[in-house]
């Protein structure tokens, strides 16, 4: 998907993907979203 350009790489490691259920239950359970900041103040930056 990152490839492609469909999401940033940093977006397409949130994706979770297993085969057994309870250890995508596991998985969404322990998951964490990196600290990417809001899109809003980096588009503010960059038009600066």
């Amino acid at each position: 998907m990152s490839r492609s350009g469909f999401l940033k790489p940093e977006h397409a490691r949130c994706v979770l993907v297993e085969n057994d259920p309870n250890q995508l239950l596991a998985a969404m359970e322990s998951f964490r979203p990196p600290d990417l900041g809001k899109w809003i103040e980096k588009m503010a930056a960059e038009a600066r």
